[in-house]
């Protein structure tokens, strides 16, 4: 290595992590190796997901960071609201969409009264 070192440039995106070393800078996703099984560490409020759900009041459900876009059964229109913690509304939308007897529609209207979610 040249005592002038080396710089290399990747995109910058938001789950990127600068590492500085050596006077060689690079941008590389946050992973880590667990029993040779690479686990990528994402921002808990950088939520990303579709999810796939049977509903008779909901067509459509994704999280977008602190959005969340609904598309209910009676309209073609897609409606945005904001979740005020978007990690703890996904874990409960997981353990809603989970139980057997468990209600996704009932949820968001548990969750937009309680202004865990809120139109934008």
């Amino acid at each position: 290595m040249s005592s002038q070192g080396t710089v290399v440039e990747l995109v910058d995106t938001p789950d990127l992590k600068s590492v500085e070393r050596m006077l060689v800078r690079v941008q590389v996703p946050l992973v880590l190796l667990a029993h040779n099984v690479p686990i990528i560490l994402q921002d808990p409020n950088n939520i990303m997901r579709n999810f796939n759900i049977n509903s008779t009041a909901i067509s459509d459900l994704s999280v977008d960071g602190d959005q969340v876009n609904i598309q209910f059964t009676s309209s073609d229109k897609q409606y945005t609201f904001r979740a005020a913690d978007p990690s703890g509304f996904v874990a409960s939308l997981e353990q809603v969409i989970a139980d057997p007897e468990g209600s996704v529609g009932s949820y968001i209207h548990r969750a937009r009264k309680s202004e865990a979610l809120v139109e934008v």
